[in-house]
């Protein structure tokens, strides 16, 4: 008798991910299509545990940057990526999963990003009454409504040390909260409350969630390598944000434009032409639905011919700015 075969169970379990992905992402898109955003899936690196960034979607001044997983767990390099490019776009950075130990409208912030399951990420961008709270540091948080909150005082004719005194608050947290709102926990908008009923408190929407990414972050000014920024400041004068895990080296971002670009020249990048390619046709997408926004690629006097040879044969040539570096 043959001996048996041993059966592989690993590649069912990984087409098995791939459709719960391929789920994942379509629920992504048509919430994103409802709701009225323009967005761009990126595909690069080709494979996806490679990737920090899937998808960045925009309305108006507003834009998300999105990482689809099927695990909440976050990666150093994933969070890095998410928070520099959403500095460089002014944008949300979030992880959205199908991971079961996730709760339904729960925001929560890991690693400086937000992460959330699916069913979150459709009310956020669908469903603006849903009552969404934001997990951190073992706390929950709901919004402030500041303006609310002042007007609520003033017809209720009570002070700022009136407030206090009823709410357990001190005195300069009720003059922030009027001032600058932000979020608070349950206990405290438990107290206020008590005294102003429920029109002070407000859902965590993608506003508010905005809001703390950039208090949070506004200290991070631009990342780069000694190197690469040399080399770029010959040519702009914005902001700089490098890029590890997707299409785009660097983002550089300054008021009148947002340039998006592939590095081809730093050896220890070790890109193969198809690499190179990918990338650039993938940063030409990006920009296309950025406002004021280039892409381009940096290439040197050795390689300069053989790239944009290749690269004339799948990209509009008009759309990539050439700059290329003296070796």
């Amino acid at each position: 008798m043959p001996p048996l075969k041993s059966i592989d169970n690993s590649r069912g379990c990984g087409q098995n991910r791939k459709r719960e992905l391929k789920n994942v992402l379509e629920k992504i898109k048509f919430a994103l299509e409802l709701s009225g955003r323009k967005f761009v899936v990126l595909h690069y690196p080709a494979k996806h545990r490679d990737r920090s960034i899937d998808i960045v979607a925009i309305r108006d001044n507003e834009s998300e940057i999105i990482r689809v997983k099927l695990s909440a767990r976050v990666s150093r390099e994933e969070s890095k990526d998410l928070i520099r490019a959403s500095k460089a776009l002014d944008a949300v950075p979030m992880i959205v999963t199908n991971d079961p130990e996730l709760y339904d409208n729960i925001v929560y912030e890991k690693e400086g990003v937000y992460v959330i399951n699916d069913r979150t990420f459709e009310n956020l961008y669908l469903r603006p009454n849903e009552l969404i709270t934001l997990y951190k540091k073992g706390d929950l948080y709901v919004s402030l409504n500041k303006e609310n909150f002042r007007k609520l005082r003033s017809k209720l004719k009570l002070t700022i040390g009136d407030v206090a005194f009823k709410t357990g608050i001190s005195r300069r947290t009720i003059y922030s909260y009027e001032r600058e709102g932000g979020i608070i926990t349950i206990e405290t908008a438990e107290r206020l409350l008590e005294v102003f009923g429920e029109e002070v408190i407000q859902t965590v929407n993608l506003k508010v969630m905005r809001g703390e990414f950039r208090r949070k972050h506004k200290e991070i000014s631009e990342t780069c390598n000694k190197e690469l920024l040399l080399r770029i400041r010959k040519y702009f004068s914005g902001k700089v944000y490098e890029i590890k895990k997707s299409a785009p080296d660097f983002i550089v971002s300054s008021e009148d434009e947002v340039a998006v670009y592939v590095d081809a020249v730093l050896n220890k990048r070790k890109y193969t032409l198809r690499d190179l390619i990918r990338k650039t046709i993938e940063s030409i997408k990006l920009s296309d639905i950025l406002k004021k926004s280039t892409a381009g690629i940096m290439l040197s006097s050795t390689n300069e011919e053989v790239i944009k040879d290749e690269l004339s044969s799948y990209v509009d040539m008009n759309k990539v700015n050439i700059i290329k570096i003296s070796d």
